[in-house]
């Protein structure tokens, strides 16, 4: 059973922190203990650009990194700036709360068991420009509302379940420079607004159940490096 927590090092952090990030990191801290085989504690400072993770029993695999920056903003603070927890055998849902780090830039929960599917609250980070959310057990739909995530570059929802077509908000998504969509269960043709996306540069849809003929406007993407 998953005990992940931030235990006497809230203090320090408290101090750290601003007190809406700390609230945050609890609520996170109890969505992702639902159902776990991993204890979590982290060291109560910010040094390095990192707030530690370990993980107990220890996995050389697992790959834990909060981290932080205490010049992001003028406040005299220090914020929580990436959010990865990889090769953790987390099998909750999203926590939908880490939408009240309103700094980060990078959510990185890679190769987990996590389910459901991607919380709407996600859409009002502003910083957010980077989720990996690779080989997890999300289903589904993709939700329209990814077409809100604007400052995103780089989205790659690989090797889960997610059905249903390719939804053409993702065509709002126009600073993408990856998007990773390969080994779920897609169905239908790829959305011609798909072609707003100017510098796309890694596209994959591969291992879906795709039909039609590969579209024209893949021909205007200039910059594609990865099909």
């Amino acid at each position: 059973m998953v005990i992940i927590s931030f235990s006497s090092s809230i203090t320090s952090l408290a101090s750290l922190l601003p007190p809406e990030e700390v609230a945050a990191l609890r609520q996170i801290v109890k969505t992702l203990n639902e159902d776990g085989r991993v204890s979590l504690t982290h060291d109560d400072r910010c040094e390095s650009g990192k707030v530690k993770i370990v993980g107990t029993p220890a996995n050389e695999e697992m790959n834990y990194t909060i981290g932080c920056s205490c010049s992001i903003a003028d406040d005299k603070l220090c914020h929580i700036t990436s959010f990865e927890l990889r090769d953790s055998d987390l099998s909750a849902r999203l926590p939908p709360d880490l939408a009240n780090l309103t700094y980060v830039q990078t959510i990185d929960l890679t190769r987990n068991y996590l389910n459901g599917t991607i919380p709407v609250e996600w859409a009002s980070m502003k910083n957010l420009s980077s989720i990996s959310l690779t080989a997890n057990r999300l289903s589904g739909n993709i939700p329209g509302y990814l077409g809100n995530f604007t400052a995103l570059t780089y989205l790659s929802l690989e090797s889960n379940q997610f059905s249903g077509v390719v939804p053409p908000e993702l065509g709002k998504l126009a600073r993408l420079d990856a998007l990773i969509l390969s080994s779920n269960k897609l169905v239908g043709t790829l959305p011609e607004e798909l072609a707003q996306i100017k510098d796309l540069g890694d596209f994959r849809v591969s291992d879906n159940n795709l039909n039609g003929t590969v579209p024209e406007f893949i021909g205007s993407w200039t910059q594609l490096r990865r099909l």
